[in-house]
């Protein structure tokens, strides 16, 4: 047995204790009226909902294939990015994983802020982090909002929103239930939870808007789908940024019905790792070549390709998805339209007009 299924079932017992313990001493789970995608309990996807079980997951950690990744890799970019940026320009900053830095009309945007060495509890179990943040803690500009978009391990890291709030008195913006993990971690004021498709302004200029993702949450163990998931629209007159979150891609609807309702973004941010094995993760991760589908549903906007090579939450190689999504690529047409979608290695920017 390797150290990393020993790891993860010791990580699986600590999430088990724990979602028991926080299930008999009265944990406070979201409440609010029934809609096509929460029964009054549970919140679920607008098709797949079939998410793989206990007996499932230890099936892949002992039978699974792991690629052998790294202990570390050299990051030879680091962004400083500029205090503001003004105007319609949308500048992104690529920090690592699923955590960057939006820029625009004056405000800074930070997604899924992870600065952690470990994603998994208490920061001192889970995948390690081998590839520093693009841009360091402390060059982070002020931060107007956080959007949060969901509340597994390496998308909520509790001591970096701290961090971030009690720096800046930054907003968190996150979808329904979230909103109950942050205040028991302490963090009471300035939270906006939002269902799919509300939105919220947070300036005359931007407007935030929650889109869905087929996807699921749990925190604890025993809490599985008791808060909602998504992704995010950054709205303004100049065009929008579209950050997907972590999704699967399921019949491509919410691509699509993105397009058909707000445009084609001025630049989409989508993930492309953490998808081997396609039997346990196919539902709620998109791998490279559901990710060039979701290019095309959504107009074939500028792209960029994140949530790889950061930690190693499932099977496949650090350096998998781009070559994949190299090859994902290589069928579209005309060919120069390939330039559109890039990988968004950490400390790399992508700058709109």
């Amino acid at each position: 047995m390797s150290v990393f299924v020993l790891i993860y079932l010791l990580a699986l017992v600590v999430l088990l204790v724990l979602g028991y313990w926080l299930k008999y001493h009265h944990f406070i789970y979201y409440r609010g009226p029934s809609t096509d995608h929460f029964d009054g309990k549970t919140f679920s996807n607008y098709t797949e909902n079939h998410h793989r079980g206990l007996l499932d997951f230890l099936k892949w950690r002992l039978l699974g294939n792991r690629a052998h990744w790294p202990e570390h890799l050299s990051n030879k970019l680091e962004d400083m990015p500029p205090s503001r940026v003004e105007g319609n320009n949308i500048r992104v900053s690529m920090i690592g994983h699923a955590t960057v830095l939006i820029q625009t009309q004056g405000m800074n945007l930070i997604t899924d802020p992870v600065y952690a060495e470990k994603a998994g509890p208490l920061g001192l179990m889970g995948p390690k982090r081998v590839v520093a943040p693009g841009v360091k803690f402390e060059n982070l500009p002020k931060i107007d909002a956080i959007l949060l978009s969901h509340n597994h391990y390496d998308h909520m890291d509790i001591v970096a929103l701290k961090a971030i709030v009690a720096r800046d008195k930054a907003m968190i913006i996150t979808p329904l239930g979230n909103d109950v993990i942050l205040k028991r971690q302490g963090i009471n004021s300035n939270i906006v939870v939002l269902d799919w498709h509300q939105n919220y302004p947070i300036s005359p200029d931007i407007n935030i808007i929650l889109t869905p993702a087929e996807h699921w949450s749990s925190r604890y163990g025993m809490d599985k789908n008791r808060a909602l998931w998504g992704g995010f629209i950054v709205q303004s007159s100049g065009g929008y940024a579209y950050f997907a979150g972590d999704t699967g891609y399921g019949d491509g609807g919410i691509f699509r019905a993105i397009k058909e309702k707000y445009g084609i973004p001025k630049i989409a941010i989508l993930p492309i790792g953490a998808y081997e094995p396609r039997w346990f993760m196919k539902i709620v991760h998109i791998n490279p070549e559901d990710a060039v589908k979701a290019f095309i549903d959504l107009g074939k906007p500028k792209t960029l390709g994140i949530h790889f090579g950061v930690f190693q939450l499932t099977d496949e190689a650090y350096n998998h998805p781009m070559h994949k999504l190299s090859d994902a690529l290589d069928a579209l047409s005309p060919p120069r339209e390939r330039e559109h979608f890039k990988p968004f290695y950490p400390g790399e920017v992508c700058e709109v007009k």
